[in-house]
């Protein structure tokens, strides 16, 4: 199925992984390697841009892929369809972890300052681990929903 759907959900989730993918892989492991007081700052300005502008690619990704789904399912491919649905749920499911325990920590970060005791810099740190984490394991679940609309488009 190659709807405008299908098209426009691709495109948009692929563009979202990447940078979600270049977050986790380059982007978060260079401010580790920075100073604590550049590593909080540049953290806090970081989750701060980010913060505004990946809901509305969240959205922009979720709204795509149920235009697709929707395509799908009028098209009456019963695979293809059922594999949108997959995707559909998926990123529901990304989206709803992502503000209940993502966001949280997201805030914590955007509101961490520099020249706090040497204590809050570890609590910085420990904090940023965790998102960092939770971020790996979101983005390896928007690559497989990915995978999964290529798939879907190919049926």
């Amino acid at each position: 199925m190659d709807s405008l759907g299908a098209v426009l959900a691709i495109a948009t989730l692929a563009s979202l992984t990447g940078v979600e993918l270049c977050v986790a892989a380059f982007f978060h492991p260079t401010l580790e390697r920075l100073d604590d007081a550049a590593r909080v700052v540049a953290r806090a300005r970081s989750a701060v841009v980010l913060g505004r502008v990946m809901p509305l690619w969240y959205i922009a990704a979720l709204i795509a892929a149920g235009l697709a789904t929707g395509q799908a399912i009028v098209s009456g491919g019963m695979l293809p369809a059922a594999l949108w649905v997959v995707c559909t749920v998926g990123l529901i499911a990304v989206i709803v972890v992502t503000v209940v325990v993502l966001v949280p920590l997201n805030t914590t970060l955007a509101a961490s300052g520099p020249g706090g005791p040497g204590g809050e810099a570890e609590s910085h740190r420990r904090t940023a681990a965790r998102w960092d984490a939770l971020h790996r394991g979101r983005t390896l679940a928007l690559g497989v929903v990915l995978l999964v609309e290529v798939t879907a488009t190919r049926l």
